[in-house]
């Protein structure tokens, strides 16, 4: 009995023994894997200070150079700079090019809106003259049709007069007839032939002058030819028949003897 509890102390002792062996190689392994940690950090804090340091130096060195460079070399170098960042005149020229290409486009419209003003001012310029046209056109109408009513009208009164020729004819026929008989047949044909006169310039009708007068083919008609000394040439020396007009409308001939 006795050896065998002594067993299971030794047994129990010798496992808390590697427990304990265990439990201090753990933290010989977590100690070793901190001071490695550390010891890292160290390497790279140190590192990185002296790419710190190294940097700095060669930014002082840099500067120095800079410091020390030749005028024309750092004029050269700002020319460089200056090149890469546009400058005023630049954009000017850039500000002006654009300008340049409004005001072309706005020539262009303009010459456009120009071209369609002239197509307007032509149609505009084609309508007047045919309202002109149809301006005159009327005017000559009115006219032509104000004249074709006066020649109806000359024609109307013409016809009339014509007509009563003959009576006015015979008439004035009987009148070196009428010594011979009775006072009262003188007095009515003198009386007819008055009516017939004022009917006549109611009418506007005039009796077309021929005796003595030059001879116009326009008034009269030559039936007869003497030849007188004493008379001038195209002398009518007699009326056969009187002729009327009714302005410059001829209704009929004189009926004549000229002379020479």
């Amino acid at each position: 009995m006795k050896t065998e509890r002594g067993m299971t102390v030794k047994k129990n002792q010798n496992k808390d023994n590697m427990e304990q062996t265990a439990g201090n190689s753990k933290k010989t392994a977590k100690a070793e894997e901190k001071e490695k940690i550390d010891s890292n950090k160290s390497e790279a804090e140190a590192k990185a200070e002296k790419e710190k340091a190294e940097t700095q130096e060669k930014q002082e060195t840099k500067e120095k150079s800079e410091a020390q460079e030749k005028p024309e070399e750092k004029d050269k170098k700002n020319d460089g700079d200056d090149k890469e960042k546009p400058s005023d005149i630049d954009l000017l020229k850039a500000y002006l090019g654009q300008t340049l290409e409004e005001l072309q486009r706005l020539k262009e419209e303009n010459s456009k809106l120009k071209e369609e003003n002239e197509n307007l001012n032509e149609r505009i310029s084609l309508c007047k003259d045919k309202f002109e046209r149809l301006v005159a056109e009327y005017e000559n109408f009115r006219r032509r049709t104000a004249v074709e009513k006066e020649n109806i009208s000359l024609d109307v009164k013409s016809k009339v007069v014509l007509a009563l020729l003959p009576v006015l004819d015979n008439l004035e026929r009987a009148m070196p007839f009428a010594g011979t008989n009775s006072e009262s047949f003188e007095k009515g044909v003198e009386m007819t032939l008055r009516q017939f006169y004022d009917a006549f310039k109611s009418l506007g009708v005039e009796e077309i002058e021929a005796q003595n007068a030059v001879f116009n083919p326009e008034y009269h008609e030559a039936v007869m030819h003497v030849e007188d000394e004493n008379l001038g040439e195209g002398i009518i020396t007699e009326v056969f028949q009187k002729g009327y007009k009714i302005g410059d409308k001829v209704v009929r001939h004189s009926v004549v003897k000229v002379a020479n």
